[in-house]
């Protein structure tokens, strides 16, 4: 009997950790999720690097962009809350490096992560 107590235990620990990751998994998604990302012009932000902060639980993000000739020539991520995502993340910073603009459509299934990247580089080049 008091092994099954245990066990029963053990059980509703699990479930509870469960339950509060994904709360925290959940805070600030909506906003993430519908974030709108404005667009920058690059002829008007001088050579530099510039840093760049978008914070929201789970989706921030801390950027460094680097700037020459009017063209962003780099973007490395200070610190994420979506490490986990490494490669959707790369992706994103890769597309806007091609394309030369933050206004760039969402990684599909990952729109809070690219919408809270996105919003980052913004605000440095802001």
């Amino acid at each position: 009997m008091k092994v099954f107590k245990v066990i029963g235990l053990v059980l509703v620990g699990i479930i509870a950790l469960t339950v509060v990751m994904a709360g925290f998994g959940m805070i600030g998604l909506k906003q993430a999720r519908t974030l709108e990302i404005q667009s920058v012009n690059l002829s008007e932000v001088s050579d530099g690097v510039y840093t760049g902060v978008y914070d929201n639980a789970r989706w921030s993000n801390t950027v460094k962009v680097t700037v020459k000739d009017h063209k962003i020539i780099s973007v490395d991520i200070i610190k994420s809350g979506n490490s986990s995502q490494i490669m959707v993340l790369d992706e994103i910073i890769s597309t806007v490096i091609d394309r030369q603009q933050v206004d760039i459509d969402t990684v599909s299934g990952a729109t809070a992560t690219t919408n809270s990247l996105l919003k980052a580089i913004e605000n440095a080049l802001e």
